[in-house]
């Protein structure tokens, strides 16, 4: 194979990239999660997507996949994104929805399409943490999270909605359609936490597992209502969901966080986060399609 040849990824590549990926966990972890749940198919079901690899010498080393929600996700070193950028959109024909890693690459994407920067619903430079299990700081309330159940949809479905709003500037439809279909999909893959009120039992904050490669997983969607915010709440649920996938045989868990938004990175920080990167969560407006 040629060196520096980047091509289509099909589905006989399926093991090399994921071995490739694990070089790169903590930054990869929503491409691996995907590859695990759908391998290199490109469809329209979630977690289907187009892949396009780089290799130099024969080994992989830089991948781009465009995913069936519009969403670009990079893992390559800068000077091979926009040749990667060029095969994927070919093989996948799709709009682009957005873009989701680490900031150097998303942005060198972002550059090579000339997307103006009006054209963004959210742009969040963010911070990227890893946290080990030996170093998990528990909260005295991280004990009564639990996954969420049946009868927490509503309350789940009102937060989330919220939540849309708020961190990802969608609107009050767009929100609560999102929400219905995320919170669904979230209680049949066990993956959505919450933090019951201890009188009440009214849902004060939640959390979800984003994505997952064992030994580590990925934490997302932490949310806590205006009205209970500064109580300690989000870092206890974080902690109490970790808790249990630790026990369950995690050793390890990344999250990213906006980069302005203290609060949030100190209290990640109080349970034992450290960050060690910078990450990028970028979102149109409208579906972009790129010049041919």
């Amino acid at each position: 194979m040629k060196v520096g040849e980047i091509r289509e990824l099909d589905p006989g590549d399926c093991t090399t990239v994921k071995e490739f990926l694990k070089t790169k966990r903590a930054s990869s972890m929503f491409l691996l999660s995907n590859l695990a749940t759908s391998g290199i198919v490109d469809g329209d079901q979630p977690f289907q997507g187009a892949y396009a690899g780089v290799f130099e010498d024969g080994a992989l080393c830089g991948v781009l996949a465009h995913y069936w929600n519009g969403n670009l996700m990079p893992q390559a070193a800068v000077p091979h994104l926009p040749e990667l950028l060029r095969v994927v959109l070919t093989a996948s024909s799709r709009p682009i929805k957005g873009m989701v890693g680490l900031l150097s690459q998303c942005e060198v994407l972002i550059a090579s399409l000339g997307i103006p920067a009006g054209d963004f619903q959210l742009f969040e430079r963010e911070r990227l943490y890893r946290l080990s299990a030996d170093s998990l700081v528990i909260p005295p309330s991280a004990g009564r999270v639990r996954r969420a159940r049946p009868a927490d949809v509503e309350g789940l479905v009102s937060l989330y909605t919220a939540y849309n709003v708020e961190a990802l500037n969608e609107s009050a439809d767009e929100a609560l359609a999102s929400a219905s279909r995320d919170v669904e999909r979230r209680l049949a893959s066990a993956t959505q936490w919450v933090l019951p009120d201890q009188v009440t039992g009214a849902i004060v904050s939640a959390c979800t597992f984003n994505a997952t490669s064992m030994p580590v997983v990925q934490i997302g969607g932490v949310y806590t209502p205006f009205a209970l915010r500064g109580k300690g709440y989000a870092q206890a649920c974080v902690a109490g969901a970790l808790m249990q996938a630790f026990n369950d045989g995690f050793a390890e868990a990344v999250l990213f966080t906006g980069k302005e938004n203290v609060p949030a990175w100190r209290a990640y920080e109080a349970i034992g986060f450290r960050a060690n990167d910078e990450f990028c969560v970028a979102l149109l407006a409208q579906p972009w399609r790129a010049a041919s």
